[in-house]
């Protein structure tokens, strides 16, 4: 057997103050070395496993928030489209509102002209007759109906 291939283990406790170290001790040691190993074979590996879920709960969480993003800009668009069609629905009518408080004034305002008028053009037939004599109105009268 060459010492090329022979396992090398370096034992990290002091050696015992005898010269002479006994089989016993060495093998306690090595015991001791391999269990070592296990447990730090076991602790990587349970680190190991908690790197990997911490990573997928990592994912899962930027999954999520994209899709509540995207959920939430969705969300926003409905929002803001409804606002828009109820601000125009109000908006129109308000402005139909308005224009017929308008229509309803300029027809107020005609009525009230027409009858203004009207009176007036009384007024003035009733003071052109007052200044017209009696006999010449009737004659003017007498004669419209003979024609027609």
């Amino acid at each position: 057997m060459s010492f090329t291939s022979l396992p090398l283990t370096e034992i990290n406790h002091k050696l015992p103050a005898r010269n002479i170290i006994e089989s016993q001790w060495i093998t306690l040691q090595l015991t001791l070395f391999a269990q070592e190993q296990q447990a730090k074979s076991v602790s990587h590996a349970i680190v190991s496993s908690a790197y990997r879920k911490a990573e997928k709960i990592i994912r899962d969480a930027y999954r999520y928030q994209r899709e509540q993003k995207v959920e939430q800009q969705q969300e926003l668009a409905c929002l803001r489209k409804n606002t828009l069609e109820k601000m125009e629905v109000e908006w129109l009518e308000q402005h139909v509102k308005h224009l017929q408080d308008d229509e309803n004034q300029f027809r107020s305002l005609v009525d009230h002209a027409a009858h203004h008028i009207k009176n007036s053009i009384e007024q003035v037939l009733l003071a052109w007759f007052d200044q017209q004599s009696v006999d010449s109105v009737m004659c003017h009268r007498l004669a419209r109906q003979a024609t027609a």
